[in-house]
């Protein structure tokens, strides 16, 4: 048995998962070190991400510095033809947000530290301690080995440490092609004073499948007032695929953007999968991009995270000293699962198969199917507060029209329902997970877990 004040905690990296994780232990008195690679100050990417401000009240965190955010924008959604937008008004004041991810990260390690944690900037992480079967700590890229009763693996989608986690956890050790998008975001001065004339009020543009391919690309008014682009696709593109799309997008913005770069272009993997099955082993445990915790459409994860970094806290402040067994830390995976990762699995489903559709098709889903009333009211009752009654009656005067159409293509009416059905089967085999700590049974639900999701071949 161990006592939690002398209980040593290592997270690995500064995902917001592992900060939060961070900031509940070392105020409960453990003894916690965060290792970093990046400089204070230059911890994760140069922009901004989106998250919901009440996350931060259900975690216990304080709002980031006013500096550090600003309101989210309504965004017109493209369809592959581009000659067809939708209109997602955004949130009301103060409910979703746009925070830069270095303020956002200094914000974090300001609390660990005042917690008592000690965060290394300017060390990397190189690999696991073993003994056995159990993780007993980590190696440094300076050569120093640090002994830890748990690892908190907060590295993200790159994690150097997931791929060493020994075998009989079942922890995945790399991701399929399709479980990745790859990113390309770079950021341009805008020509000032530029308001788009047919839609003054919607800044930001998302094309679905642009120019045919399996993934999104936006342009974006930034919080400074610059130009966002992001291009992104399943399955990877090379640099001058890349070049392409981000030729077109200039062509389609060119009232907005001048060729000023302000941030650099660089590619990104952004998580757009289903959750790891396995999160939780003998001393190791994963937590946000590491372990797929992000939205498998958007890549958004900063909300996801922060909870499931409160979970983990609790389960470990709940074992009130025991060892930290992947049997101990099954609670924090199950109610994961529970709160969040069903959810998610059921959205990736749906994702791909959209993406992988006919652009012709989604272009029909455009302008047949989704109605701008049926998309503002679910819009509105989702993050503005809609009367859900208005809501509803909204959407089902316009439900007749929509389903009328659906059935004048019954192929696709028939596809859908296949899906449908899919995405709900992996919703439930999620939330099956086993409550008990059983190693027979989790392998099995394991088994039915990932095959609940269509892979590309």
């Amino acid at each position: 048995m161990f006592g939690k004040k002398n209980q040593h905690i290592v997270v690995a990296g500064m995902g917001q998962g592992g900060m939060v994780a961070a900031i509940y232990l070392g105020k409960a008195g453990f003894d916690v070190d965060i290792y970093e690679k990046a400089k204070e100050g230059e911890v994760s990417h140069p922009w901004t991400d989106d998250t919901m401000t009440a996350v931060f009240k259900r975690c216990g965190i304080p709002m980031p510095p006013k500096e550090a955010y600003s309101q989210k924008n309504n965004w017109l959604w493209v369809s592959p033809g581009v000659d067809r937008r939708l209109m997602f008004p955004g949130t009301a004041p103060g409910v979703e947000i746009s925070v830069d991810r270095h303020m956002l990260s200094d914000h974090f390690a300001k609390l660990a530290t005042e917690a008592g944690c000690k965060v290394h900037y300017e060390t990397p992480v190189k690999g696991l301690l073993t003994d056995g079967d159990k993780i007993i700590g980590i190696e440094l890229q300076n050569g120093k080995k640090v002994k830890a009763d748990l690892v908190i693996d907060a590295l993200g989608i790159d994690s150097v440490l997931r791929p060493q986690a020994p075998k009989k956890w079942e922890i995945q050790a790399h991701e399929a092609d399709d479980d990745l998008m790859l990113g390309y975001r770079q950021f341009y001065k805008r020509n000032p004073g530029y308001v788009p004339p047919e839609y003054p009020d919607y800044r930001a543009c998302m094309y679905l499948k642009h120019l045919g391919g399996a993934g999104l690309s936006w342009c974006n008014l930034s919080p400074d007032n610059n130009m966002d682009m992001l291009i992104g696709r399943l399955y990877g593109m090379t640099k001058d695929e890349m070049e392409v799309m981000q030729k077109d997008l200039f062509k389609r913005h060119a009232d907005q953007l001048t060729d000023e770069v302000v941030i650099p272009g660089r590619f990104v993997k952004i998580g757009t999968r289903y959750s790891l099955s396995k999160i939780v082993a003998d001393g190791y445990a994963l937590v946000g991009d590491s372990a797929f915790m992000s939205i498998p459409l958007t890549g958004c994860g900063i909300e996801s995270s922060m909870d499931a970094g409160v979970y983990l806290s609790e389960t470990i402040i709940a074992n009130k000293g025991k060892e930290m067994t992947a049997k101990n830390l099954w609670p924090y995976q199950v109610k994961y699962f529970k709160k969040k990762a069903g959810l998610f699995a059921a959205i990736d489903v749906l994702k791909r198969w959209v993406l992988n559709l006919d652009g012709d098709l989604v272009d029909w889903v455009f302008y047949k199917v989704a109605t701008p009333k049926i998309v503002e009211s679910i819009s509105g009752m989702m993050f503005r507060g809609m009367n859900p009654i208005v809501g509803v009656l909204n959407i089902l005067s316009s439900l007749p029209f929509s389903l009328a159409r659906l059935f004048s293509k019954p192929s696709i009416l028939k596809e859908i329902g296949v899906t449908l059905k899919a995405a709900v089967h992996a919703l439930l085999v999620a939330m099956k997970i086993p409550k008990k700590y059983d190693e027979d049974k989790i392998h099995q639900w394991v088994m039915d877990y990932e095959t609940s999701f269509p892979h590309k071949k």
